[in-house]
């Protein structure tokens, strides 16, 4: 499942990231773009206000940005974000 989150190196970026594992009342996610770097996961409570469905971020005018650090995330990233945003 793809969500919207805050980048944890740069609270003012949003990113798209996908949902990879769920225990009890956690979700680990990974940032679109980051291939399988499980060292790149993060766990974070369901209710978080970090978290948002797709599409939120054009709803209260915020722009969705690559991971912040990562310089080779793919050509494609922004073509994935908006795919992603048309679900």
């Amino acid at each position: 499942m793809k969500v919207e989150v805050a980048d944890r190196k740069n609270m003012y970026s949003m990113c798209v990231a996908t949902i990879v594992d769920v225990i009890g009342d956690r979700l680990r996610m990974r940032y679109d773009g980051l291939d399988d770097d499980v060292a790149e996961d993060f766990w974070c409570h369901y209710q978080s206000s970090e978290i948002h469905p797709i599409g939120w971020s054009s709803l209260v005018g915020h722009t969705l940005q690559p991971p912040i650090g990562k310089v080779a995330v793919s050509s494609n990233c922004f073509g994935h974000i908006m795919l992603c945003k048309s679900m």
